[in-house]
């Protein structure tokens, strides 16, 4: 080994070595969480033990790594011999050190600086290594390998749907959105083999028939059901598989969606080689759209979206395999086309072009013989009576054969076709890949042979969704994720979008794997805050704004079109960011004027900050307490550092947080108890004492009642908050236990009809469960729990905030004082 390729590979190690400290500053050292107060104070938590006087150190080594970086990627081109090539795939991660460096630096930068280094530079750090990765000649990559690797992320992905839609049903439930009307649905149909759901839903018994009937539409019971049924004017499509599962329970489902997420995975990758795209680019495209936010959400919920786009691509794949399997292609066809209208009425359309396509790929691939011609002739015919079946199904179920009110809505708001792109609840801002995409294939019609074919049916399925689907008020979907409406049909683009990633040079690539690594690292960040977001996002980004102090300045360039708050002016500002997108893209793939490619990608970034300028008003920084006592549950509450002037008064803590932590099942605040004998132990929620056990620890003549499930904390320091409505009481009682332990009990005056009881008990481990119970005394008394919350605190906590507890707030025994306002 001659000198030169030694020292070639010691600065390679060097920067692999600089690249993993940058790295794992950035995971570990993440500053956090933030919050203001609305004296100028800001709380820093950091999950490292730093303190003030190490910053100006770290800063100071994060600068000399960042300048070490710069000088040996620059004497390291080329690297010495093909060995050590494959090193400098790594040397962009470099860029990790930057996000880093704005970390510590974070209380002086503007929140917008320092929100979109962090996301967007690693994003763009990955793009730029998997652009490298990409020049390195790949064509000593086996078949076999090819197989073995496609398998085993067909695996990967069916555990990653399944996994994360049994965590968020067992968690949260499944009856976010419109999954819950699916699976009434489907358990109709397994209980009571109907599509009737009157005998499903229940009502108050107090209501009247009336009361009754105005709350149909509300349960999404079509006001054109026949014959007094109750049929829901969700399609029964997924309804049915779900139905024969329904014995297996949520781990069924959660395996059903994952098996049919990932099997349209593997039909986008298959398409795109059979569209001579390349495993390398198929891969990559299909990719970003397994990878993003849009298929993870939907693959792990009870909706139709994901299930429609595999019939869709089952459909596609079906007209070009007619040629090796002509009789087998012949029935997924038929299956798939019979299938898509019941999944989904809107469907229909793609139904109809996707058999269209099924005929062109026969008259393309097939020769025009008699045998082929009877195939074909009775796969038209079956796809035909399976549609005249579904109309006549349609009409004896509604009156007008739906029970969608189509004919008002259509093209009643036509600007809705250009707003589902743009919007701030559209495709761009949930899966921003979606404009290179877009131009892919619009590019690809120019081409020949399949990529063409299917680029063209791709861009057929996509008009028909935005003229029968986006011509309306209601384009966005819903309250679910944004882009639902068009997640149906992106995967038909991901072939013609394969192949302009073949013949496209770096900087076309750079910018795909940018824009796709946007959706990708949302999907991160959902699975990362899952808690905090909720089962249900809506528009990620903004979700990751309001509960993650570093990203509160996030990019929200797009504009509402038809939601409150919208402008003319950033309509304009947001459709024009559209336009620049796919701008750059097109010239990405095919300019090979760089000047042009960074006029154009300088222009896309100046409009989106323009864009975010007017449309970005962002929800302010944990406003909602319940958002802040949950990260205290889960921080080091010990490693607090000020950043800015304390306030000379102290504050009282109820400012900061007190409020129930949003993991906590809200019905918890419906607890009501009274002292009157209502002949029964609870009527409609309200709890009657006379009719319970007394079950008071010591033996005295007492009924406590449980305000809240018992929960496991942390140990340490508490702070808990009670606020109740009382009626008619004297006493007021409280106690806290855990185990069988008492920490504090006590009685609180009743003040204007309302009882406020604050306390700090210590949590001990090993003792079990902290019981929160409260109970009443007098005649006919009635207890309403109106708010119920805890907080971690410390000492160092209150003191380096000059915070204070809440005036008569008690402490446990044993517990010194704090001091306070």
């Amino acid at each position: 080994m001659d000198a030169t390729s030694f020292s070639g590979r010691i600065k390679a190690g060097l920067i692999l070595c600089l690249a993993t400290v940058a790295v794992s500053f950035v995971v570990l050292a993440n500053p956090v969480c933030r919050w203001y107060f609305e004296d100028g104070r800001i709380l820093w938590f950091w999950p490292l033990p730093l303190n003030s006087s190490m910053h100006g150190w770290l800063l100071a080594g994060l600068l000399v790594l960042a300048l070490t970086s710069v000088i040996v990627c620059r004497q390291t081109r080329p690297f010495p011999g093909p060995r050590t090539r494959g090193l400098r795939v790594i040397t962009p991660l470099m860029w990790m050190v930057v996000p880093a460096m704005a970390m510590l630096v974070a209380p002086g930068l503007h929140p917008a600086l320092l929100s979109n280094l962090v996301f967007f530079v690693p994003v763009m750090s990955v793009a730029w290594v998997m652009v490298r990765f990409w020049s390195l000649d790949a064509g000593a990559v086996r078949p076999r390998m090819v197989v073995r690797t496609g398998l085993l992320a067909a695996v990967g992905l069916t555990l990653l749907y399944a996994g994360v839609a049994l965590y968020v049903g067992i968690r949260y439930g499944e009856h976010s959105g419109d999954e819950g009307h699916y699976l009434i649905q489907a358990r109709s149909l397994y209980e009571d083999q109907d599509l009737d759901l009157r005998n499903n839903v229940t009502f108050p018994t107090e209501w009247n028939d009336q009361q009754i009937g105005a709350h149909r539409s509300r349960i999404h019971i079509a006001q054109t059901s026949r014959s007094g049924r109750w049929y829901s004017w969700h399609p029964y499509g997924l309804g049915l598989p779900l139905a024969l599962i329904w014995p297996a329970g949520l781990p069924g489902r959660a395996l059903f969606m994952g098996l049919i997420g990932s099997l349209g995975c593997v039909l986008m990758f298959r398409l795109s080689c059979l569209a001579d795209a390349g495993r390398m680019a198929s891969g990559v495209a299909t990719a970003g759209i397994a990878g993003s936010v849009v298929w993870l959400v939907y693959a792990t919920r009870i909706l139709p979206e994901v299930p429609g786009a595999l019939l869709v691509m089952g459909l596609l794949w079906a007209g070009e395999i007619q040629k090796t399997r002509p009789w087998l292609s012949m029935l997924l066809a038929v299956a798939c086309a019979a299938l898509l209208p019941p999944v989904q009425t809107r469907f229909l359309p793609l139904s109809a072009i996707g058999a269209l396509y099924y005929g062109w790929c026969a008259w393309r691939d097939v020769p025009h013989n008699r045998r082929h011609g009877i195939r074909l002739v009775l796969g038209a015919v079956a796809v035909t009576v399976a549609w005249i079946l579904y109309v006549w199904n349609q009409y004896r179920l509604f009156d007008g054969g739906t029970g969608y009110p189509i004919r008002s809505l259509f093209m009643s708001y036509p600007a809705g076709a250009w707003a589902v792109w743009v919007d701030r609840r559209g495709v761009l801002m949930v899966l921003p890949v979606a404009a290179w995409m877009l131009v892919a294939n619009v590019r690809s019609l120019r081409e020949g042979g399949r990529v063409r074919d299917l680029a063209t049916v791709a861009l057929l399925m996509t008009g028909s969704v935005l003229l029968s689907t986006c011509t309306n008020p209601w384009y966005q979907g819903g309250t679910t994720l944004a882009g639902r409406f068009l997640a149906v049909v992106m995967p038909a683009m991901v072939p013609a979008t394969a192949w302009q990633l073949t013949r496209c040079d770096g900087r076309g690539r750079a910018w795909f794997l940018f824009l796709a690594g946007i959706s990708i690292a949302q999907a991160v960040g959902f699975l990362a805050w899952l808690p905090l977001i909720g089962r249900n996002p809506v528009v990620p980004t903004v979700d990751f704004s309001c509960v993650v102090s570093c990203l509160h300045g996030l990019f929200h360039p797009y504009a509402r079109f038809v939601d409150a708050g919208g402008s003319d002016a950033g309509r304009w500002l947001a459709s024009g960011l559209g336009v620049l997108m796919m701008l750059t893209a097109w010239i990405g793939m095919a300019s090979r004027s760089l000047l042009a490619w960074r006029v154009s990608l300088a222009a896309t970034l100046l409009m989106a900050v323009a864009a975010h300028a007017v449309n970005g008003k962002h929800d302010p920084l944990f406003t909602d307490a319940r958002r802040v006592s949950w990260e205290l549950e889960r921080i080091p509450v010990g490693r607090v550092y000020a950043w800015a002037p304390l306030s000379a008064e102290p504050t009282p803590l109820d400012q900061f947080s007190f409020d129930m932590p949003p993991d906590v099942d809200q019905e918890a605040l419906r607890c009501r108890f009274t002292t009157a004998d209502l002949g029964e132990r609870s009527r409609q929620g309200l709890l009657s004492i006379p009719r319970m056990e007394t079950n008071d620890w010591s033996g005295r003549p007492l009924t406590w009642v449980t305000l809240t499930a018992p929960r496991k904390f942390v140990p340490g320091l508490r702070w808990i908050r009670i606020r109740g409505a009382v009626t008619n009481a004297a006493v007021c009682r409280f106690a806290i236990r855990q185990g069988r332990h008492t920490l504090l009990e006590g009685s609180w005056p009743v003040e204007q009809g309302q009882v406020l009881a604050d306390c700090v008990v210590f949590c001990s481990p090993g003792r079990g469960d902290l019981y929160i119970l409260g109970t009443i005394e007098g005649d006919r008394s009635r207890f309403n729990l109106l708010e119920l919350g805890w907080s971690r605190i410390s000492r160092r906590l209150l003191r380096a905030f000059n915070l204070g507890l809440p005036p008569g707030c008690r402490r446990q025994e044993g517990i010194e004082p704090f001091g306070g306002p």
